[in-house]
């Protein structure tokens, strides 16, 4: 069961999230912490607007909304640097977006690995599409994911950590040309940016599972 997110983040939805500031709906006003001078609201002034009620609701979200990360979510992974396909539109492949606990460091948010064991041929098995970090499954709760206890494999060109996102957005940095048979795509579509520039840009499955990772 997917986790339902709260009102205050769905009424949200609509804006871009920013490291340095905070624009939400709160009582059915927009807080808008964007500029800094502001008297009347602080940086980050949305978090003190909450109550206890609403404190609680949002730590109990953002469990349940590691524990989804933890699971896998299946994306269509947009690669603009890659030439398009024969119709125009950006390439993509189908791959596992994960919220990764290493051993070392802060949690790490990326694209599972491409792996390919070659079982016949012992010079070319294992080989990976990139260079990975690696993680045991058993380094997070055993609940929060469906690996079947193998060892997983994050990588490292496709994944940054979590401290250092600045950006998260409809609106991507780069142009992507997306499905002409498929109207609502574009309002899947979300990009994630770090401080060094670096973007992940996918399409989600769902509308539901759009909104989740884009609260």
């Amino acid at each position: 069961i997917l986790p339902q997110s709260p009102l205050m983040f769905q009424n949200d939805s609509m804006n871009d999230w920013r490291y340095d500031r905070s624009i939400a709906a709160h009582n059915g006003k927009i807080i808008d912490d964007s500029n800094k001078r502001s008297k009347s609201y602080p940086l980050f002034s949305f978090h003190s607007t909450l109550n206890r009620e609403e404190a609680g609701e949002c730590a109990m979200f953002e469990t349940k909304f590691k524990r989804f990360l933890y699971e896998g979510v299946t994306v269509q992974y947009l690669m603009p640097n890659l030439s398009p396909t024969l119709s125009g539109m950006t390439r993509r492949e189908k791959r596992t977006l994960w919220l990764m606990l290493p051993e070392v460091g802060s949690l790490r948010l990326g694209l599972v690995s491409r792996q390919k064991q070659q079982r016949s041929d012992a010079s070319t098995s294992n080989m990976v599409d990139d260079a990975t970090a690696v993680s045991s499954a058993h380094s997070v709760d055993e609940d929060f994911h469906r690996m079947d206890g193998k060892s997983v494999n994050l990588s490292k060109r496709d994944s940054m950590s979590l401290t250092d996102i600045t950006l998260l957005s409809q609106d991507p940095n780069t142009a992507v040309r997306l499905s002409r048979d498929d109207a609502t795509e574009h309002l899947r579509l979300l990009s994630v940016q770090d401080v060094s520039g670096k973007s992940l840009i996918f399409i989600a499955e769902s509308d539901i599972e759009a909104e989740l990772l884009f609260c």
